[in-house]
């Protein structure tokens, strides 16, 4: 038995509601216990400003003693109002905002709060969709995954009483994380392997690929397999790591090390702290895989720091790249002219986007037309900031010399890698690095801040240094730009390796994993 054996759980039984088709929807409210202190609210947003009031519809409060478990109702437009109704219920207080337009996009969450405090207890939501074919660009996603003839077949025929549980705490799309686990699914059901995904935070428009996580503590069977991805703290590991069933296998991420939050995202740290002393509770996973080596031997150190006997139980270690790759995107070329750099990652501190913008001021005194191209999500508003005070403020960059393309789809990204004259990254935590790999398959030369991981990845080409002599750096990498002969060397030598890890990218290493 678990905690949650007699928590209140509630879901949705419908992925999204139709406005077209009647709006109609059900949320299902289990272990309701008697004389409970909650109530019901129904909240509906617009899906892509869920601000208030500007992006706020409205609520609708209901008492759980008026309710059945089954809360049929309907979402639908009168006049130019959202209105809540559920069947034989009537609400007790509600907020409507009647200077709110139309839009074709919502978000309807039910919420469960405590009547003395008025705190969230539970909160789920789904999308609401004007008509089906939005309903259909909605959940469109783009994973680049068009051409799947080069992922592995496995070799045997998986038992069909056997599931596989992917589980992650986060799982977004055009995240490192969320990525591998949506094309682990279709790598999986590609060769009739039964799977689920379970994320705590998702994409709204997965929602009908994913479920959320604590529903897997009443899916599971004995018989089913694990395969839990660990990146940050989850408060849920614990009971996870706990469950009894045919294997657990563990991917290994790695997690941020804190200290390089700290100065500009404070709550992260202590989120990476907290993660860092769950990882002695892996021990209790069967497999221990990881994106790289050098991840491995961090994580080994880590764990004996909290706990030196941990790894004493014979634990099978491995390690799988992070990714499945469709195809080989390289071009090779040469690309002189107008040098453009290109860093593609999340800008956030630990990635030293910062000392990019060093770099990038003293290779302009070498060559004023130069661009860079940074090509990523923002970071927290600390970091964003600063990173406005050192483009403006300490280095006084040329505005049209520097580029913040913000996310991009994938096809988007393809043309800045092809672009693109050269890679630059100056993160200092890195276990693997993606964007390196796809700029050594584009044909990019890369310039590289030498952490462990990376030096793995590269595995001898490619440029790395281990100092950050910013004027050297330049002078270095201006002559060598300049040099066409060493920089198709450099291309030729980074092509050989790319090749390499990329064939190891087609998803067979967890495909082996899973094996009867």
């Amino acid at each position: 038995m678990t905690q949650y054996d007699h928590e209140e759980y509630m879901y949705f039984s419908n992925n999204e509601v139709i406005l077209d088709d009647g709006g109609e929807f059900e949320c299902v409210i289990e272990n309701i216990q008697p004389n409970n202190d909650l109530f019901l609210i129904i909240d509906i947003y617009m899906l892509d400003h869920n601000v208030h009031p500007e992006g706020h519809y409205g609520w609708w409060k209901y008492s759980l003693d008026d309710l059945q478990n089954s809360v049929k109702g309907k979402i639908k437009w009168v006049e130019d109002s959202l209105r809540c109704e559920i069947n034989n219920a009537v609400h007790d207080d509600c907020w409507v905002n009647n200077k709110i337009t139309k839009c074709e996009r919502l978000r309807i969450m039910a919420v469960l709060r405590a009547r003395i405090t008025n705190a969230i207890v539970k909160l789920i939501s789904i999308p609401g969709l004007v008509n089906k074919n939005e309903l259909i660009e909605y959940r469109r996603i783009d994973l680049n995954v068009k051409d799947r003839v080069n992922w592995a077949v496995a070799g045997y025929i998986f038992p069909k009483n056997t599931t596989v549980r992917i589980v992650a705490p986060n799982i977004f799309v055009r995240d490192a994380v969320g990525n591998l686990c949506l094309k682990l699914a279709m790598l999986f059901q590609d060769n009739s392997i039964s799977c689920k995904l379970y994320a705590a935070n998702f994409d709204l428009s997965l929602n009908n690929r994913i479920t959320v996580q604590e529903s897997l503590m009443r899916d599971f069977a004995p018989n089913d397999i694990l395969l839990y991805f660990f990146s940050t703290y989850d408060p849920l590991l614990p009971i996870i790591a706990d469950l009894e069933l045919q294997k657990k296998i563990v991917y290994c991420h790695g997690v941020t090390r804190p200290n390089l939050l700290q100065a500009f995202d404070t709550e992260l740290s202590v989120t990476c702290r907290a993660a860092y002393k769950q990882m002695v509770l892996l021990r209790n996973f069967d497999v221990l895989v990881f994106n790289s080596k050098s991840a491995s031997n961090e994580f080994k150190v880590n764990v004996r720091r909290t706990d030196k006997s941990a790894l004493d139980k014979n634990i099978k270690t491995i390690v799988i790249p992070p990714s499945i790759l469709s195809v080989d995107f390289h071009t090779h070329k040469y690309l002189k002219n107008d040098t453009k750099f290109l860093y593609v990652g999340r800008v956030c501190s630990h990635k030293k986007v910062d000392d990019l913008l060093r770099f990038f001021s003293e290779y302009l005194n070498l060559e004023q037309d130069a661009k860079l191209y940074i090509i990523g999500n923002g970071g927290n508003e600390a970091y964003t900031n600063y990173l406005k005070w050192v483009e403006e403020y300490e280095l006084k960059l040329p505005a049209d010399s520097l580029y913040w393309g913000g996310s991009v789809s994938d096809s988007d990204l393809k043309m800045y890698y092809k672009n693109a004259s050269a890679y630059l990254s100056m993160s200092e935590d890195e276990n693997f690095c993606l964007p390196v790999l796809e700029a050594m398959l584009a044909g990019l030369p890369v310039f590289v801040y030498g952490v462990p991981a990376v030096k793995e990845l590269l595995g001898g080409a490619g440029i790395f240094f281990m100092e950050k002599d910013y004027p050297a750096i330049a002078k270095y990498v201006y002559e060598l730009l300049n040099n066409k002969k060493r920089m198709l060397k450099i291309i030729d030598k980074q092509n050989i390796r790319a090749k390499t890890i990329l064939d190891k990218m087609n998803g067979q290493g967890f495909l082996d994993l899973l094996q009867p």
